[in-house]
Formats: structure tokens, sequence, C-alpha cells
């Protein structure tokens, strides 16, 4: 018979076993099309084990996103409301991105996933906040100033709106250009 000891430390194993697996199935096929059943078989453990460490998928994901959480990473954060957003449900993105944003206020991507998941629920005034904090981190990535350019085209504020999608079209015509071209031929 097994000591407590070494069942413990295998019961550890196989709820990591089944939380690496889960990882790595809805990397490659997203968390919609992930099966219970695809995480156990990538496991090579059956459903008596996942049931004794977990109630549903959601439970388990949950438990994979708290693991990595722990590292203070923005990417777990960010990662999780990607997933969520893809899923068109950016009520459920909402509370990873703003921890997110209070974790790492100045990492640009925060408050530009932030933005969009505020301007799906149209709560235009949040999202530009967001948007604007995102252009101020950083000023020269094209697809956000046409995202603040959309969300002021939303809210009425046509010269703001015009002024972001010019410099969206000026910053991309950048990027095409070959180093160390002269634009002004």
């Amino acid at each position: 018979m097994l000591d407590t000891k070494t069942r413990e430390r295998s019961g550890e194993q196989e709820r990591q076993a089944i939380l690496a697996a889960l990882v790595e199935v809805v990397a490659e096929r997203g968390y919609s099309e992930t099966t219970v059943g695809m995480v156990l078989a990538h496991a090579g453990l059956g459903r008596v084990a996942f049931d004794r460490h977990f109630r549903d998928k959601h439970d388990c994901f949950l438990a994979a996103w708290q693991e990595q959480n722990e590292t203070k990473s923005p990417d777990s954060l960010v990662g999780l409301a990607r997933l969520y957003l893809r899923q068109n449900q950016p009520e459920n993105a909402l509370p990873y991105l703003l921890q997110a944003v209070a974790a790492f206020p100045e990492l640009s991507l925060a408050h530009e996933e932030l933005g969009k998941a505020f301007s799906v629920l149209r709560r235009l005034h949040e999202a530009q906040e967001q948007l604007e904090k995102a252009v101020q981190l950083s000023p020269q990535k094209a697809p956000l100033r046409c995202l603040l350019g959309q969300v002021y085209q939303q809210e009425k504020m046509t010269a703001k709106a015009q002024s972001e999608f010019e410099r969206c079209t000026a910053l991309r015509t950048a990027e095409s250009q070959p180093a160390g071209v002269n634009q002004t031929h």
C-alpha cells in the first residue's frame, strides 16, 4: 500500500499532467473546441483522474490560469482575455484585462485589449480612454491608431477620427517603405 506522501505526490503529478495537457490542447485547438476527453488523451489519463481534481473543463481551465497567473506575468491575463474575446464574450474578458492593466499599467497591450473589449460592449468612452493610453505607450503602432480612429468616429468626434486615420495611414506607409528609402521622392 502507498504511504500518504507518495499518494499526495502522485496525485499532484496527475493534476499537473492534466493542467499541462489542457494548456497544450487549448493552445492548439482553442478553448471552445477542446474537450475533457482530448485533454485526458493528451495527458494519458482517464476520466476518474480528471474528476478527482476538477468539476469540469472550465474549472480545470481556471486552475491552469491561476497557476500561470502566480508568476505575475501579463501574458496569462491577456491570453485568457483574448480567448474570451475570440469567443465573443467580452464581458468575461474584462476582469482579466482590468487585472492586467492594474498590475502592468505601462503595458500597451493590456490597454489595447481592454479598449477592444469596451468597444465591443459599446462602452465607447471607456474604450477611448484605454486606447488613448495604449497609443500614448505605443505611438508608432498603426493598428492602434486605426482602432482609436474608429472609436472616435463612433463617438462622432470627426476631427479626432480623421487625425487618427491619417496617422494610421502614415505609419502603415512608413512601415511598407524599405529601410533607408527617402519618402519625399
